[in-house]
């Protein structure tokens, strides 16, 4: 019998703490919807970047982040928090490799959009979340692959 692996998603959170908050329950969602959460970025199907656009430096670094996890189109790339909710036209304008965003009121439905985007949506092809499912702690889930506060790896959590 053929044994088929669980998906993955990973996770680059950015930003405050509610964005890290988001985060855990973005991973809860995706967990109970069958994804295994990892820490590296190369064994993941969906890569996640939860953005921050409080300040001039966190949108830069946003942007980084997303190109950077841009330049490997075998990886859905998945972009969530304040920088779509802010400037999705454009975001989804100069950067089509954003294969879908999730909005504010998306976060406790991203497994199922996960699943979806795997499923259904040829990678490129944008879409919108759809409008409850657990939080999940970043201490069980060590999904990050960045801290919150930046671009350090994050020791703190665990595998």
């Amino acid at each position: 019998m053929k044994r088929t692996r669980k998906p993955r998603v990973t996770m680059v959170s950015l930003g405050c703490a509610k964005n890290l908050v988001d985060s855990e329950i973005i991973l809860g969602s995706a967990v109970a919807e069958g994804f295994d959460v990892t820490n590296e970025s190369t064994l993941a199907d969906i890569v996640v970047i939860n953005t921050c656009a409080f300040i001039g430096d966190a949108k830069e670094e946003s942007i980084d982040a997303i190109l950077t996890a841009a330049q490997s189109p075998e990886r859905k790339l998945v972009v969530a928090g304040c920088l779509p909710q802010r400037h999705r036209v454009e975001l989804a304008r100069e950067i089509p490799e954003i294969d879908a965003f999730l909005s504010l009121d998306d976060v406790a439905n991203a497994g199922k959009i996960f699943r979806d985007l795997l499923e259904k949506k040829p990678a490129g092809k944008r879409r919108q979340g759809t409008p409850s499912i657990p939080q999940s702690t970043s201490t069980a889930l060590a999904s990050p692959w960045l801290s919150p506060a930046g671009l350090m790896p994050c020791s703190t959590w665990t595998q």
